[in-house]
């Protein structure tokens, strides 16, 4: 046996179970973002909405404010002279028209609905925080309790209060997700 096929042979005969992977589990990282990034886009917390709307006020700076005015003026004048005893009354009628374009240029570099904007960016990324928090801790949830099947010997009854807290922490991560866990996983694991 060249020692090339002797090295493939061991590899065969020290790892057999390296070729068939286990599933992945509730914590695999393909499973925790997929599950956040569902949490977050179901709560409409994304944090590109509130980029595009700081970006939407800046663009609305080059949108010109209109602004008509129109004056009528009805004047009317009356002299008397000393020197020639007659009045003289005059009458004027005027119509203005008062048309301005202005650009808020300065609005192109910083809007001043930005700080309002960033603060409830603030706001949104603190509840995107807690709400991935919140999806992480309901997958540990859900690991503990297959870590525990696993290693429960065959044919043992099952906890009915561990069943009854892994079924509401599935049902709460499925609220939040929107979609069927058993789904995920299996995306996850091709």
């Amino acid at each position: 046996m060249r020692p090339r096929e002797w090295f493939f042979a061991a590899a065969l005969v020290v790892a057999p179970g390296a070729a068939w992977a286990d599933p992945p589990g509730w914590l695999d990282r393909a499973v925790v973002a997929e599950a956040a990034r569902r949490a977050v886009d179901r709560a409409g917390l994304s944090p590109l909405e509130a980029r595009a709307l700081a970006a939407r006020a800046r663009r609305s700076s080059w949108l010109p404010q209109v602004s008509v005015r129109v004056a009528r003026g009805a004047g009317l004048t009356l002299t008397s002279t000393a020197a020639n005893p007659t009045d003289r009354a005059t009458a004027d009628d005027s119509l203005v028209l008062d048309v301005r374009l202005t650009l808020s240029l300065n609005e192109l570099v910083f809007h001043p609905q930005e700080v309002t904007l960033a603060r409830a960016e603030l706001v949104r990324a603190q509840r995107r925080m807690a709400l991935e928090t919140q999806v992480v801790e309901l997958l540990a949830v859900l690991e503990r309790h297959r870590l525990a099947a696993l290693e429960a010997p065959p044919g043992a009854p099952p906890d009915p209060e561990a069943a009854l807290e892994e079924a509401l922490a599935r049902a709460r991560v499925e609220l939040l997700t929107g979609v069927a866990l058993e789904t995920r996983r299996r995306a996850a694991e091709r």
